[in-house]
């Protein structure tokens, strides 16, 4: 189990330090929020075309 938890955190390691380098930059933030909404939207609407 330690394992695990030993490797998500070397994976979100770099995120992590992209989050902290990038706190103060409002564009990276809508960006990223816009690339969630779209991803939304664009599963959303795969899961609605199979009714």
């Amino acid at each position: 189990m330690d394992k695990v938890i030993e490797a998500m955190d070397n994976f979100m390691q770099p995120i992590k330090d992209f989050m902290v380098k990038n706190q103060n930059n409002p564009i990276v933030w809508l960006l990223l929020f816009g690339l969630g909404l779209f991803v939304f939207a664009s599963v959303y609407r795969a899961l609605q075309k199979e009714k």
